[in-house]
């Protein structure tokens, strides 16, 4: 269960929460549809199965992109390129008991591993960025998804192969994917 506050404690509490080290990394994994749309990977977790980004604790000395690209491979069999600074933080209680902090990174997705360490333990589903804050449980992340734009997961390579009148080929994840981030 996690600690619900307001949007104005929120908003503080991001610079408070910035400042100390994160407990957790978590990676919002995004693609591209077929349709030029932007998707966000949710997984269910081992205990309650409810809806959750790939996370888990940092190693020794990792950093928190390292920890958020690790898990989002080790839970959900997806690699890709990481942003290195944080989108956001946001706080759960795990078990109900120990308050965590979470440092959230953007991850790009470049491939979706069939085989994978956690493969069968976990469900995955891609949806919009909208559907995505209905369907976590956590304020602060619902707030972190919700406000993520289409501009600010796309880079300006990105953003001229899905607009440019003048790019022949049709924007999908293929296309994209070959652009850097």
């Amino acid at each position: 269960m996690t600690r619900a506050i307001s949007n104005e404690q929120l908003e503080g509490d991001q610079s408070n929460i910035a400042s100390s080290k994160p407990d957790q990394a978590a990676a919002i994994c995004w693609r591209l549809s077929q349709q030029g749309e932007i998707e966000i990977l949710l997984i269910s977790s081992l205990g309650s199965g409810r809806w959750i980004l790939p996370k888990g604790h940092l190693q020794k000395r990792e950093l928190s992109f390292r920890a958020a690209q690790r898990e989002a491979l080790e839970e959900a069999g997806i690699s890709g390129k990481i942003r290195k600074k944080p989108v956001g933080y946001f706080r759960y209680k795990k078990d109900g008991r120990i308050e965590l902090t979470v440092a959230v990174h953007l991850l790009k997705v470049f491939s979706d591993n069939e085989i994978h360490p956690e493969l069968g333990q976990r469900r995955k589903v891609w949806v919009a960025p909208q559907d995505a804050t209905l369907l976590v449980d956590e304020p602060e992340l619902k707030t972190i998804l919700g406000s993520l734009a289409i501009q600010s997961a796309l880079t300006s390579r990105d953003r001229q192969a899905l607009f440019s009148s003048a790019n022949p080929k049709p924007a999908t994840p293929q296309n994209i994917a070959a652009t850097a981030f």
